[in-house]
């Protein structure tokens, strides 16, 4: 057997390995950046089905006629605007009232994530529809058909994403990736979008290839007093999340509907309603959305922020209120990451710490009391109530004087408070 010289042999492989780091930076390189991360959605969720096409009697939603719909969309999306709510998802819009609502929307000045039926549905978009069993897999066809599709619709400055498919199970995982991709090269500029919901297909459905997680949970149901449901499971979820999402931002969707019947849904409370939002970002969501805003849309009859004459159900103002105070906070909850606690406390309170890119610490505690005002007590640990002078409550200014690193903080029921750490 012929030797080979080892020089030459050990040449040729730094040269391989070279061309395969050069190759992987280069493709590292050539990926699309996560115009995601630099945004903090405040949304709501609201049914695009149009009566007679595929809202059916006994059912509420966008009137049939162009001109009808136009007025009923810049009505209801004027509604959400002033409502401190700046994003609305839209599913089920037949394709025809596509460039009516989005030319509402560009009008009235609201951001749309539009779901494209064609792809969600087997009966509108057949083998095209990531739903069908025999999806289209040939990717230049694909990119022709899709193209045909988003060409239109990318003029308009009120759309924001395009939702692909809600809540998709995982024998749908393969047939979502490939049109992610596709639509990711037609047009990088509106990312794709998909509400998921299922915490034990996470570790797949988090690389499907979108921008940024997107959940939904409604844990308060008919025959649940206020009280009852301590959010533990609620907490171990946005846990999940958090863990799955450390590459791309989560977006939680949280409840704001009900159901006219005995079983299922009931409205949460304010209280309720505050907790999950505050809960959400202690443990770092970086999006807040709504479910739903109208009601009688769907075959479940859910009821949401207004009712089918679209005057405001009582959750509304406080949706409101928390929209408002999402919008002064999330330039910094965008930036703000966690790191490990350093305080200590008891009761019935959820606590976490964070740091700003310039070393600025910050710490978020909610009361998980939804009946009760609570006081919280907590000490810092020995190093940092040191240096720690007083907390600053990031909304209302209000400074709360450390003694010895220990602090009383009192809180509302439900309430969640974002507090910076001073140390002058």
């Amino acid at each position: 057997m012929k030797k080979i010289p080892f020089l030459p042999v050990f040449f040729l492989l730094c040269l391989v390995i070279t061309a395969s780091l050069v190759s992987r930076e280069t493709e590292k390189k050539m990926e699309a950046p996560n115009i995601m991360k630099d945004v903090f959605p405040i949304g709501v969720w609201f049914d695009g089905r149009v009566e007679g096409i595929n809202c059916y009697p006994g059912y509420h939603n966008v009137p049939p006629g162009f001109e009808n719909a136009k007025k009923y969309y810049e009505e209801n999306f004027t509604d959400i605007k002033s409502h401190n709510i700046d994003l609305i998802v839209i599913p089920n819009t037949p394709p025809d009232y596509r460039e009516t609502l989005l030319t509402a929307a560009d009008k009235v000045g609201v951001k749309i994530v539009l779901e494209i039926v064609e792809l969600a549905n087997v009966d509108v978009g057949g083998r095209f529809s990531v739903r069908h069993p025999n999806m289209e897999q040939d990717e230049t066809i694909l990119y022709d058909y899709y193209k045909k599709i988003v060409t239109p619709l990318m003029k308009h400055p009120s759309l924001f994403c395009y939702q692909i498919l809600d809540e998709p199970p995982a024998n749908l995982f393969n047939n979502f990736h490939l049109a992610n991709r596709i639509l990711a090269h037609i047009d990088p500029a509106h990312p794709s979008f998909s509400c998921l919901c299922q915490e034990q297909e996470l570790h797949r459905t988090s690389n499907m290839g979108t921008q940024m997680i997107v959940f939904d949970r409604y844990p308060l149901r008919h025959g649940m007093k206020p009280g009852e449901y301590d959010f533990k499971n609620f907490i171990k979820l946005l846990d999940m999340l958090k863990e799955n999402a450390r590459e791309i931002p989560y977006w939680m969707v949280v409840q704001t509907c009900a159901m006219d019947r005995d079983q299922g849904l009931r409205y949460p409370t304010p209280e309720e309603l505050r907790l999950m939002v505050y809960l959400s970002l202690a443990h770092n969501a970086k999006g807040i959305f709504f479910f739903l805003h109208n009601s009688y849309t769907q075959e479940e009859k859910l009821l949401g922020l207004v009712d089918i004459e679209l005057k405001p159900q009582p959750l509304y103002s406080e949706t409101a209120q928390l929209a408002r105070e999402l919008k002064e906070l999330s330039p910094l909850l965008l930036e703000i990451q966690p790191v490990d606690s350093m305080v200590k406390y008891e009761g019935n309170f959820d606590v976490q710490m964070f740091k700003a890119k310039d070393n600025r610490k910050y710490m978020m505690i909610v009361n998980l009391d939804v009946l009760s005002s609570s006081s919280f007590n907590g000490v810092l640990d020995s190093d940092q109530g040191k240096k720690i002078r007083s907390l600053r409550n990031v909304l209302n200014k209000k400074i709360i004087p450390l003694e010895k690193g220990r602090f009383t903080c009192e809180m509302k029921p439900g309430a969640g408070y974002l507090m910076e750490l001073m140390s002058e």
